[in-house]
This record gives structure tokens, C-alpha cells and sequence, in this order.
């Protein structure tokens, strides 16, 4: 089984968080493109590649709501390729509002895992989550949690996410 942990670069997810919930972090507005992602090395054969995995959120995010993030899978591969275990991680905030008496950091949110299971990227094309027929129900989830703190250094964050799936390899 090879082991595809490794990752070309963190993906950006830009957040916009508004302010229309007081007191707390509103918002959040998710960019609608799939330009940002990491690749995961997949050898097959004598041919190597990547299948690039990118990361989207479209919905709005507050304290205590989690918001499903639509993973996507670009493979060069002149065969089809099974993913397994695909995982997100959050890497880093910016928080440009975020002072000492308003921090903002990775303690403020957690991404909850999809559940493991066998994901068929079709060769040399794009696929998402939806079109692979899973229920959003079982998404990665990007939570915000609502902890006791005022959170308002979270308006306007920026997180960056990193991606990483093994490949299943049949024996």
C-alpha cells in the first residue's frame, strides 16, 4: 500500500467573516474556485502523477455551526486511482482584526474528518465530493467553535488548509 501523506503546498482558503452576529465572528463566505489545493503523489506502473486535491466553502460560518467543505480531485493518470483516507488539516490563520484582547487562532476552530472509505478518481479529469455520489452529510466539516471568549479577532480570517489522502492500492 502506498503511503501518500505527502503534500506540494497548503491550500488557501480565503474567509471573509463578517460581523452581523454581536459580540461573536459572523459570516463566512467561502472562495468559489478550486485554483488552491495540494497534490498527492500517485505512482501507477511505470507512469507517475498527482491528483490534485482543492477545497472549497460556500456557506456562512459562526460560532458553533460547522460548514461542509466540497473537496475536489483533478488526476492526470491515463487509469483510475482509489483514494483512501482523505484528510484536512488547518495550517495557519491570518487574522488581520485579531489584538492580544481579541485573539483569533487555530483554537478557535477544528475541522471535523470525512468517515474512510474508497474514493474513484476517474482518469485525466475533474471530480468532486457530489460527484462522486457522496452525501454532504459526510463532508469535512469546518467548524468555528463557540468558546467562552469573544471571538471578534476571527472577523475577517483567512485559514489555510492542507490535504492529504493515501491511495488504495487492491493486493
Amino acid at each position: 500500500m502506498a503511503d501518500l501523506r505527502r503534500t506540494a503546498l497548503a491550500a488557501l482558503l480565503a474567509l471573509a467573516l463578517g460581523s452581523d452576529v454581536p459580540g461573536a465572528a459572523g459570516r463566512l463566505v467561502g472562495s468559489p474556485t478550486h485554483r488552491h489545493g495540494d497534490s498527492v503523489r500517485v505512482a501507477s506502473g511505470h507512469r507517475a502523477g498527482r491528483v490534485r486535491i482543492t477545497g472549497t466553502v460556500r456557506w456562512g460560518l459562526r460560532p458553533g455551526i460547522s460548514v461542509p467543505i466540497q473537496i475536489g480531485f483533478l488526476s492526470p493518470s491515463p487509469r483510475p486511482v482509489n483514494l483512501r483516507r482523505v484528510r484536512v488539516s488547518i495550517v495557519g490563520i491570518a487574522a488581520p482584526r485579531a489584538d492580544a484582547a481579541h485573539p483569533c487562532t487555530t483554537a478557535d476552530f477544528w475541522v471535523r474528518q470525512m468517515p474512510r472509505r474508497s474514493l474513484p478518481i476517474p482518469a485525466g479529469r475533474y471530480v468532486d465530493l457530489a460527484g462522486l455520489g457522496m452525501s454532504i452529510e459526510d463532508w469535512p466539516q469546518l467548524v468555528m467553535r463557540n468558546r467562552p471568549v469573544n471571538q471578534d479577532g476571527c472577523q475577517g480570517a483567512s485559514l489555510s488548509l492542507r490535504y492529504r489522502a493515501r491511495r488504495w492500492v487492491h493486493r
